[in-house]
């Protein structure tokens, strides 16, 4: 008899990637909130900085969780 390894799910394999991309939707919701209390003329460079960091980090997290679909053991 030949025993099998449990395979690991797809929460456990892109685990970092969904972190990620769920760090990165709290920083654009923290950017969104921003515009709303401030006209759009009026965004500032932290703002900004938090969309662009932002976006990075999502499509980092996307990356890693798509790896981890094609990955798939």
């Amino acid at each position: 008899m030949s025993r099998q390894t449990p395979r690991e799910s797809l929460l456990s394999r892109g685990a970092v990637g969904f972190w990620f991309c769920a760090i990165g939707a709290v920083g654009l919701l923290r950017f969104y909130l921003g515009t709303l209390r401030a006209d759009a003329s009026a965004i500032d460079a932290v703002a900004w900085t938090w969309l662009v960091g932002s976006a990075v980090i999502s499509v980092a997290g996307i990356v890693l969780v798509v790896r981890a679909v094609r990955s798939r053991p």
